[in-house]
């Protein structure tokens, strides 16, 4: 089943799971990541990331896959990005990126979300040649996924899976709130959503992060 919450290129307005808050959750959370964002200074900037230049060959077939995109042919989109992916070592890790994000994409328009997160991670995969707003994004859309994973999985009664992808959604969604300048206040519902939706009060604890211990 696809998020109805996953951002896509088309357009990058931030998406959050609505529903009961937990409070707890929501508190545990804003204890790391404050909601009042600190002002952008001189001092405190980053600098942008150095990644490698997409050379005009490979701009001009991303080109052509954005019309297909455009025109909703997803199918032929999917056919000429593929054969660039079957050669994907002759591409650097930025263009390596900018294939996998637009068969992420066109994936999901087809309704295979298997596919599309699998793109996703291969995005993340490029590190630390992608941009930040590009690995931020990739972050947020994967949590949302695995979201939805673990949910159908719950729906079909399968608590043990259930319980790992809503994990990796919790831990995706903690890399892209560590990572982000000023997570703000949607990013908390959603966290404390999938710990209120998924894991009511009388449920063993589980950790936000691969390195936390639980008890």
């Amino acid at each position: 089943m696809k998020p109805s919450t996953l951002i896509i290129p088309r357009s990058l307005a931030a998406a959050v799971l609505g529903g009961v808050l937990a409070v707890g959750a929501q508190a545990n959370a804003q204890a790391q990541y404050p909601l009042v964002c600190p002002e952008t200074t001189a001092q405190n900037k980053k600098k942008p990331r150095t990644i490698p230049h997409v050379n005009l060959d490979t701009a001009n077939r991303l080109g052509k896959v954005q019309e297909f995109v455009d025109a909703d042919e997803f199918a032929e989109a999917i056919e000429l990005l593929e054969s660039m992916a079957e050669r994907i070592r002759r591409y650097n890790g930025n263009e390596r990126a900018q294939i996998h994000n637009m068969l992420a994409y066109a994936y999901y328009e087809t309704d295979d979300v298997e596919q599309t997160i699998y793109q996703y991670e291969q995005v993340l995969a490029q590190m630390p040649d992608i941009a930040e707003g590009m690995e931020l994004t990739t972050l947020n859309q994967l949590s949302k996924l695995y979201f939805t994973e673990a949910n159908d999985f719950q729906e079909a009664g399968q608590e043990g899976r259930a319980r790992e992808w809503f994990q990796k959604a919790l831990d995706t969604m903690d890399v892209w709130m560590s990572k982000s300048e000023c997570p703000g206040p949607d990013a908390h519902f959603y966290v404390a959503q999938v710990y209120y939706h998924i894991f009511p009060p009388t449920s063993p604890r589980i950790c936000r992060t691969p390195t936390r211990s639980c008890t």
